[in-house]
């Protein structure tokens, strides 16, 4: 089921990241014409993107088995959403100090820690067969 999601987001972020990091700067502060890219940062979400696409296309890496990793990031998003924030931006821009997120930034990183943390809790349970499945197996 996250096979397809993981392709095309992939795909797409491995097109056009230099159109999607704008949309986002723009989308998410206060100030996007002073951010200033570090210089890896759209090749890295390019690599970023390809590695999506490759899970999603690829038999033996299983969409769930990178959902479980994403839970302990989950957690530390929910938990510290600012400093998971100025990590990020400390990563991607030269000038992090400078920017300024808008205020539902935080919250919504908040929230995407929560939906890692499901995510990884239920593509588990995803993955497990259900007991009527493998007594028919057996």
């Amino acid at each position: 089921m996250l096979r397809p999601l993981f392709v095309v987001v992939g795909l797409l972020e491995a097109a056009f990241p230099d159109r999607l990091v704008a949309r986002a700067e723009r989308w998410a502060f206060e100030n996007p014409d002073d951010a200033r890219l570090r210089p890896w940062t759209i090749p890295m979400a390019r690599l970023e993107g390809l590695a999506f696409a490759w899970i999603g296309l690829r038999d033996g890496v299983q969409p769930e088995s990178v959902a479980r990793l994403l839970g302990p990031l989950g957690v530390l998003m929910c938990l510290f959403p600012r400093q998971i924030l100025a990590f990020a931006l400390a990563s991607a821009y030269e000038n992090p100090e400078e920017i300024e997120p808008k205020p539902w930034v935080g919250p919504v990183t908040r929230g995407i820690g929560a939906c890692y943390v499901v995510l990884a809790l239920f593509s588990r349970r995803a993955g497990e067969p259900r007991a009527d499945e493998s007594s028919r197996a057996g």
